[in-house]
């Protein structure tokens, strides 16, 4: 997970929070394996614990602070290439002059073989325009957007 602030730390209670229905309902145990943030990153190949995760982070400001898998050099496009992983999901600030730093995260991933779930809009909108089919290239699903509430995400995809 890149971007560890409002927005990724409420995915990650969501994930929490429904980590029950999601096994039940769907056989689905999303598993994060990284997480980062403006400070560095948190890397556990197994498995973060989210709770204690989003524990330092509001008790250090950056989850890189965990003793245990806490990284304070580690950037974002660091993490991307060398952490194995299905997918990644995108959920820093959009910069819709340039779309960074979150298309450069996005091209990463899909250059090392990761899927995308992206929480900004503007790099969807510079791929529209500019990067012109991007994803299928590499083989990447691209589905349609539709606007919901938070809490129906997980659910209704």
């Amino acid at each position: 997970m890149i971007g560890c602030g409002v927005v990724g730390q409420s995915f990650a209670r969501i994930l929490i929070r429904r980590e029950a229905e999601l096994v039940k309902n769907y056989g689905f145990h999303p598993r994060v394996v990284a997480m980062v943030d403006r400070g560095g990153a948190a890397v556990n190949p197994k498995e973060l614990d989210l709770e204690k995760m989003l524990s330092v982070k509001v008790e250090k400001g950056t989850v890189a602070a965990n003793r245990e898998y806490g990284r304070l050099a580690m950037s974002a496009l660091d993490v991307i290439e060398s952490v194995e992983a299905e997918a990644m999901v995108e959920a820093t600030p959009t910069n819709i002059k340039d779309g960074e730093p979150g298309l450069s995260h996005i091209k990463t991933a899909f250059k090392t073989g990761k899927h995308v779930v992206t929480t900004n809009k503007g790099q969807k909108l510079w791929f529209s325009s500019k990067g012109c089919g991007y994803g299928r290239q590499r083989r990447s699903r691209r589905k349609p957007e539709r606007t919901r509430p938070r809490e129906n995400v997980i659910r209704e995809s």
